[in-house]
């Protein structure tokens, strides 16, 4: 995060350059440009975060990315009194609201350029262009050229609008970073993040964490479950999770079986493949369990929110921005709780009819 710190620093000084003297800085241009707010996760409220995610496997990253930008202000904090002492800085300047706005550019503009190693940088004036899921074509680093460009892969025709990626995101992951989710039925990319983990009172936890390590695995494992199909390896962890042989030294066999082989064995007479498919089941229904509201109030709720915002009587123009946001962010919020279930429910009938 320290590189971030870095830019996100010299971001809010290109600001105050453009306040105090709009054509004093080489970037003055792009940085009029940027927008106040972005929609992203670093602008939702700890309220928002607890309430509009609960059972969402992105709770935790919505907070953890909330965490990371905290911990950054306060890492910044030694070197910003150092230079207001030495009259560098002006301290009203490099506030902590300052910096959101500076985490929250970097949080939806950054990119990772392949051909020098995954290096995050902002691309001036290239960080407008747009994501479209169909799109493969990325900004990166020419070595031959020593410059950043840009290689379509379409055709497109004069005053077109033209289109990268962002990378294979699920809506979820899109509306955190960016403040905007696809459509959930037009994003290939779309996927609920199961997470499966090691039980820590396993009696057999040394020896199976021994055994994971092995073959490249953790304590604790994601898998992205989609509406039409089962995640690969999925239910070999499941069923290596869910094991319980008599023996430590049946561990490693049946890691080589599922890990190495990718076959079920059947440990103590029992098909482990039923035992991946139970625990995942049980994993699903848990996940369920964890929404605060069912899917047909919050399928409701979308109704009614759009319906409001639609409305004639509701002006968006005397209306305060912040609620109009505050409004589309908790319809965003609902819209990715219902696929999330939806996919939660189709994953149980899946592997329901499996068993048969």
């Amino acid at each position: 995060m320290f590189d971030w710190t870095v830019l996100a620093t010299y971001l809010v000084e290109l600001r105050d350059q453009q306040e105090q003297s709009p054509a004093s800085s080489y970037w003055a241009e792009y940085v009029a440009l940027l927008p106040n707010n972005t929609g992203c996760i670093l602008e939702w409220t700890a309220k928002e975060v607890h309430n509009l995610l609960a059972g969402s496997p992105l709770q935790k990253k919505a907070m953890d990315i909330q965490d990371a930008a905290e911990k950054s202000w306060h890492e910044v904090q030694p070197v910003l009194q150092q230079a207001a002492v030495q009259g560098l800085i002006k301290p009203e300047a490099y506030t902590q609201r300052r910096y959101q706005w500076a985490f929250s550019i970097l949080l939806t503009r950054m990119c990772r350029l392949p051909g020098r190693c995954n290096e995050e940088v902002l691309v001036a004036w290239g960080d407008m262009a747009n994501h479209r899921s169909d799109v493969t074509s990325f900004w990166d680093w020419d070595r031959t050229k020593k410059q950043i460009v840009f290689q379509p892969d379409c055709s497109y025709d004069p005053g077109e609008q033209v289109y990268v990626s962002y990378g294979p995101k699920t809506s979820g992951e899109l509306l955190l970073s960016y403040g905007f989710m696809l459509a959930p039925e037009s994003n290939p990319n779309d996927a609920y993040l199961l997470e499966i983990a090691l039980d820590e009172d396993d009696s057999q936890l040394q020896g199976k964490l021994a055994a994971l390590q092995q073959y490249g695995l953790s304590a604790r494992q994601q898998f992205p479950l989609k509406v039409n199909a089962l995640p690969d390896g999925l239910l070999e962890y499941a069923a290596f999770i869910a094991a319980t042989p008599g023996r430590s030294d049946e561990i490693p066999i049946l890691a080589e079986y599922l890990f190495g082989k990718h076959q079920f064995p059947l440990l103590d007479k029992v098909d482990c493949r039923i035992l991946g498919v139970n625990y995942v089941l049980t994993v699903c229904r848990t996940a369920m369990l964890g929404y605060k509201k069912t899917m047909e109030v919050d399928k409701e709720y979308i109704e009614t929110q759009r319906k409001r915002l639609q409305d004639s009587t509701f002006d968006t123009e005397d209306s305060s921005g912040s609620q109009v946001a505050q409004i589309e962010r908790s319809i965003a919020a609902a819209v990715l709780r219902v696929r999330e279930r939806q996919i939660l429910h189709r994953t149980t009938f899946i592997l329901k009819q499996s068993k048969r």
